[in-house]
């Protein structure tokens, strides 16, 4: 009977701990789903680690989430990178110099997967390599965080670390063929009711590739979507 107990105790603990860390997603979502803003702007010094050393530029940038982001590198040459969904269009000196399929998962990590059921988020992780059915815990700069796509210590899977008590996202490990993106987001700063990241720090195979810095966020504010539109590039402006 001893044995029975010591068993079955075991067990419920085993569920309890197992219910705790599950569905790290649909807490993310159920915190920040239909809270985010619609629309973002800021400033971003940017830090290019080169061969040759560190160049420093500066970017403007804005959003109308889910599906909309430009960035524009040289507003005077007019050099801009405008992304549609799935779709991205890199102009150069006001010219239209490439098209191509959209492969930044950041602008759907850090805002886009707010706009998504829970069911559509875990389909879109999955196609960048995030399994969402491995969960774990970890710490990160001394704080506790919760890991969708791996299991505890796991570093060779791509993988999401949110903030435990807040939820914001602080950490993404992207596993590719040959190479590891490892990007940190920090600073977080509260606007309204979600919280953003005014640092971010990327990697690659453990080597330093770009520091971004954020000002001069603003949220919620009106954009005209013709600025996110390829063929009106030009003739429509956001900046002053």
């Amino acid at each position: 009977m001893l044995k029975k107990s010591l068993f079955f105790a075991a067990l419920v603990a085993l569920n309890l701990n197992t219910q705790a860390q599950t569905n790290i997603l649909s807490k993310v979502i159920g915190r920040y789903g239909g809270k985010w803003p619609k629309t973002l702007s800021f400033t971003q010094t940017t830090t290019l680690f080169t061969p040759k050393g560190e160049v420093k530029q500066t970017w403007f940038e804005a959003g109308s989430l889910p599906n909309y982001f430009r960035i524009d590198f040289n507003r005077e040459k007019g050099n801009t990178v405008i992304f549609d969904g799935d779709k991205e269009y890199y102009f150069k000196e006001n010219k239209l110099t490439r098209t191509g399929k959209n492969n930044n998962p950041l602008i759907y990590l850090l805002g886009g997967m707010y706009f998504d059921s829970i069911d559509t988020v875990k389909n879109k992780l999955s196609k960048i390599g995030v399994d969402h059915t491995l969960e774990s815990t970890n710490t990160w700069n001394g704080k506790n965080v919760l890991v969708v796509g791996t299991t505890k210590d796991d570093a060779t899977k791509t993988q999401l670390w949110f903030d435990a008590k807040e939820l914001y996202l602080v950490r993404f490990i992207q596993k590719e063929e040959n190479s590891t993106l490892d990007v940190h987001f920090s600073g977080q700063q509260k606007l309204g009711n979600t919280w953003h990241e005014t640092i971010v720090d990327v990697y690659k195979n453990n080597k330093m590739l770009q520091k971004e810095e954020y000002s001069e966020f603003k949220t919620n504010i009106k954009l005209d979507e013709a600025i996110f539109d390829p063929n009106q590039f030009g003739k429509v402006h956001w900046l002053n």
